[in-house]
């Protein structure tokens, strides 16, 4: 399978940046004297605005809307009807409405004025101000009024909270502005109707896509794991199902071979007494082995089928282990000493155990001593070389010892604790078992990374304040609270800024 990371990063890197952004509204923008940076510009007077936002803090102790007398775009009965829906509105929700000259640093009736007299506070901070004096947790909205919005007219709401439930009061504040500005009755009521929508809680959201993203690389780790798994097994079968034919000729070869062995002769000495155990014990050796290869058989006794190559070295060790049966029952018979468990013959082993060492040159290959039967050792003394114990696979054939994967468990099982002559055969027996090469195929085990590539309005920040030259100090999180409130200052939530 091709996974084109040209269109899969992009879509992790979307997926990244909601996390980050859900986190971030989440997280809320506290924010504390000192925050803004200092461009090195002079520190407005705010003395003026300070001692206005002290005067209409008290009138805005409860929720509701105060529209300063000074603004006469909104009727008196028009404010009333207002203040009873921000009342109602959840948050809780104050709104001031204030005259931009209110808050300038210099009163415009000073004839000593300056002509850039600005406004003390930046948009976005104004909400802030109002808070730090009412004291409460809640949702804060300053409609500044003025002749255009390079004289500083305005609309900035946030909610300021610890807890849940939060707001869209960004939401609320562009809808306002993009729907009804400058008409500052319609704004507000628009706002009022939106402010107490509640902000979708992101962590279940961020849960669901974590929990997807992780069951999608559990899947396709699990989904290689298994097509590996079935791969190996495959691999492991073939083995067993290409040496089973071989396996099955030497086990009829031996069954035919002690079928034919004489009945143990009548003497009273100890080694005749051992020739029916030893007898038995090949049949027994012999009648596993075909058990283990008959492909029918599943007796339920934990050896069933030969379908590994673990399995296939159990079954010609049963063999090796009955040829060296067949030599000590033959040296009984004759009188002679039981011979040693040495390595199989070089040549064959279905000889049985080795007599001697003689030196061999194999083909394009040193000469190295091997171990070999009498009748091996025989046929070397008169210069002519044994045949050779052949594998066929497929429709090849070649010595046991070159089928390397295949020749693992064959060698393992007649060599068992002895050195095989081929130094190249001896250090595989116990390494990794030889990767199947095979051509990728489509699934999960065939996965491949390319990279393919093919060839307004606003919310916070927004505002395009007139005034950005100057450096504005922030919102006091200690000011002395006259809405009977604490003047501990909570987390700023959502909200916004926009100029009209």
């Amino acid at each position: 399978m091709r996974i084109n990371l040209a269109k899969v990063v992009p879509f992790l890197g979307v997926v990244v940046v909601f996390l980050l952004w859900a986190a971030a509204q989440n997280t809320g923008t506290d924010e504390s004297p000192g925050d803004g940076y200092d461009y090195g510009y002079d520190t407005p007077d705010t003395g003026r605005a300070d001692a206005y936002f002290d005067q209409v803090a008290t009138r805005l102790a409860r929720p509701g809307v105060y529209v300063d007398p000074a603004v006469t775009e909104i009727p008196a009965e028009e404010a009333a009807r207002l203040d009873r829906i921000a009342a109602e509105t959840p948050g809780p929700v104050r709104v001031l409405v204030v005259p931009a000259d209110a808050l300038r640093e210099r009163d415009p009736g000073d004839p000593e004025a300056a002509f850039d007299n600005d406004l003390a506070y930046a948009d976005d901070e104004l909400p802030g101000q109002l808070y730090d004096r009412v004291g409460v947790d809640g949702t804060y909205a300053v409609l500044v009024d003025a002749a255009s919005s390079y004289d500083g007219r305005s609309f900035t709401a946030y909610q300021f909270a610890e807890e849940r439930p939060f707001y869209e009061v960004d939401v609320a504040v562009d809808r306002a502005v993009d729907c009804c500005a400058p008409d500052y009755a319609s704004m507000l009521e628009t706002f009022l109707e939106h402010a107490g929508d509640e902000e979708t809680n992101p962590w279940p959201i961020i849960g669901w896509v974590v929990a997807g993203i992780a069951a999608l690389v559990g899947l396709v780790i699990g989904g290689r794991r298994w097509r590996r798994w079935r791969r190996r097994k495959a691999d492991d079968a073939q083995v067993a199902d290409a040496l089973r034919p071989a396996l099955q000729e030497e086990v009829v070869e031996l069954s035919t071979t002690v079928a034919a062995l004489p009945p143990a002769p009548a003497s009273a000495s100890g080694a005749a007494d051992d020739l029916p155990d030893r007898t038995r014990r090949v049949l027994d050796l012999v009648e596993e082995a075909r058990h283990r290869l008959d492909a029918q058989s599943d007796a339920g006794d934990g050896e069933g089928r030969m379908d590994t190559p673990d399995e296939v070295e159990d079954v010609v060790r049963r063999l090796a282990d009955a040829r060296y049966e067949l030599a000590a029952i033959d040296a009984l018979r004759r009188g002679l000493p039981l011979p040693e468990q040495t390595a199989p013959c070089f040549f064959d082993p279905r000889h049985g155990p080795s007599v001697a060492e003689v030196p061999f040159r194999p083909e394009a290959g040193l000469e190295r001593p091997v171990p070999v039967c009498a009748r091996c050792r025989d046929e070397l003394a008169a210069g002519r070389v044994p045949p050779t114990r052949t594998l066929k696979i497929g429709d090849v054939v070649q010595p046991y010892w070159k089928w390397e994967r295949y020749t693992r468990p064959y060698v393992n099982g007649y060599w068992q604790r002895h050195t095989f002559a081929d130094r190249g055969v001896q250090a595989s027996r116990f390494a990794p078992a030889p990767v199947v090469a095979r051509h990728d195929e489509p699934g999960w085990g065939g996965i491949q990374f390319v990279w393919e590539s093919d060839g307004g309005s606003g919310g916070s920040g927004g505002s395009g304040s007139g005034s950005s030259r100057r450096r504005f100090s922030g919102s006091s999180g200690s000011r002395r609270s006259f809405g009977g409130g604490s003047s501990s200052r909570s987390t700023r939530r959502s909200g916004g800024s926009r100029r009209f």
